[in-house]
């Protein structure tokens, strides 16, 4: 039975659910608004940085299928942690291993 108590008590939960959406957005939109904004205080060189792109992302999946490239980065990323100590040799014992490395993810490329 549909009374004003309960037609209230709906408006209010769909208010409720619009503002959570509305900040969930927003938070969104601010953490791009703010990326953008770093990038024009940043000097990234993008040419002599490594990088793949993926086409139709989801970041709702919160994870990248082509395990390829990814452990193509880490590798790289080991190569030059190696160079950087002098360490030219990959079967040494003194080469150093990592298993993950910081990754950069953007919405979209600048060209």
């Amino acid at each position: 039975m549909l009374t004003h108590a309960n037609l209230d008590r709906s408006k209010h939960l769909i208010k409720s659910l619009n503002l959570k959406m509305n900040q969930e957005y927003k938070k969104w939109l601010t953490y791009w608004k703010k990326n953008l904004s770093d990038s024009l205080n940043t000097n990234i060189d993008i040419e002599q940085s490594e990088y793949f792109e993926i086409e139709n992302f989801k970041i709702e999946d919160q994870s990248i299928n082509d395990v390829q490239k990814v452990n193509n980065l880490i590798d790289i990323a080991e190569q030059k942690i190696n160079d950087k100590k002098g360490i030219k040799n990959k079967e040494s014992d003194k080469w150093i291993h990592i298993e993950h490395t910081s990754v950069i993810i953007a919405p979209f490329k600048l060209s």
